[in-house]
């Protein structure tokens, strides 16, 4: 099983067209916990830069997000229903090689 991720759209500083960036969670994290520069790219461009701070704090909600649907999965998956509220999510900005049930 490959590592989940945490999808985040970013606009391509050449064009402004909007894509999705795709990091690991363990990378997000470290990278922001540990205020190391987090490189993002685009789509269109195949554009490389440095996140700025309105892009970090962006991630950091990604982030918290991807590891709350997280837990609402695991705990559907054993069967305690949803931990965090009455109704699952319609989507996952969690990525893992097995479906969300």
């Amino acid at each position: 099983m490959s590592e989940p991720q945490v999808l985040m759209p970013v606009n391509c500083p050449e064009c402004g067209a909007e894509s999705l960036f795709r990091l690991s969670v363990s990378a997000a994290a470290d990278a922001l916990t540990s205020d190391h520069p987090v490189q993002l790219r685009s789509d269109c461009h195949a554009r490389v830069w440095i996140a700025n701070p309105a892009e970090r704090e962006q991630m950091r909600g990604y982030l918290g997000a991807a590891c709350i649907d997280a837990i609402r999965q695991y705990s559907d998956a054993l069967g305690h229903g949803s931990a965090l509220g009455a109704t699952a999510p319609r989507y996952s900005i969690l990525l893992h090689d097995r479906p969300v049930p």
